[in-house]
């Protein structure tokens, strides 16, 4: 661990293991739950406060955490599971085969991404069922807004940003460098932009529409992800593996501020909301 901004290390003071866990999906937003995926590829949730162990949905579901601490899953059948501290249920509307991405919006809303010949965005809900339908372009990478109000597409020369009161009408920044991964600010506001072979981020004003001075790296980044809270944005190397470095990007000062060696994983590095840097 180490702790914002210095990163000065930090002795770790927990331990433990649950049996079975394979990649970590998050924790609820009350704390009680730990939620990953198992051996066989199923989601699990733990616990904390009964000490008892669930699967929550079945093998190779894609799933997502909302900003509102519920897990929202889609089978590959196309099935919608909503889990949260209380229980588990199945939603009646459904989104189809062939979801290959999911984010989860607050209000239990789904936004799926579904390949058939060509990408297509769905929304779903709880309560209103599929809502939105639309062709989306081809992308290697692709964010939501935390509050699943904007879908950003990282294309072969730009970023491709998909708004639900404007679903029909995309609109697009071209970008000098070519695009590998994308990353919406905590608010919504700012896209952060990874480039194939260039030592820098690329910064998008989300409501400007327009691209801003890009933010200086040692070197290119393949993977992007932004504390919760606005307070830094981790960049990690190209390098991949055990010598993967992750950048510490300060955002108030636009700068980096720090390194780390560590692996990239679907929970770590994280920032934790005291400031410490979980890796």
């Amino acid at each position: 661990m180490h702790r914002l901004p210095d990163l000065a290390e930090t002795p770790w003071a927990g331990g433990g293991r649950i049996a079975g866990a394979h990649a970590a999906v998050g924790v609820d937003v009350t704390g009680r739950r730990l939620l990953y995926r198992d051996s066989a590829n199923a989601i699990a949730s733990f616990d904390l406060v009964a000490l008892r162990e669930r699967t929550v949905a079945p093998a190779g579901a894609m799933v997502a955490l909302g900003a509102d601490g519920v897990l929202l899953a889609v089978s590959p059948s196309g099935a919608v599971i909503e889990s949260q501290s209380w229980g588990t249920r199945s939603w009646s509307a459904s989104p189809g085969r062939g979801v290959h991405a999911a984010f989860a919006a607050p209000g239990a809303r789904l936004i799926t991404v579904r390949r058939r010949g060509a990408d297509t965005l769905a929304v779903v809900s709880r309560e209103a069922g599929v809502s939105l339908v639309a062709a989306v372009p081809d992308a290697v990478d692709r964010s939501a807004s935390r509050d699943g109000d904007a879908v950003a597409f990282a294309t072969d020369s730009g970023v491709a940003v998909l708004e639900d009161r404007e679903p029909q009408h995309p609109w697009f920044v071209r970008l000098a460098g070519r695009p590998l991964a994308v990353a919406f600010s905590p608010s919504g506001h700012r896209l952060y932009v990874a480039l194939r072979e260039r030592s820098e981020v690329a910064l998008i004003d989300r409501f400007g529409r327009r691209e801003r001075p890009a933010l200086a790296l040692p070197a290119p980044a393949s993977a992007l992800r932004v504390d919760p809270w606005g307070r830094v944005l981790l960049a990690r190397s190209s390098g991949g593996g055990d010598s993967a470095i992750t950048w510490v990007v300060g955002l108030a000062r636009e700068r980096v501020i720090g390194r780390i060696a560590t692996r990239w994983a679907s929970d770590l590095p994280t920032v934790s909301e005291e400031g410490t840097l979980l890796s």
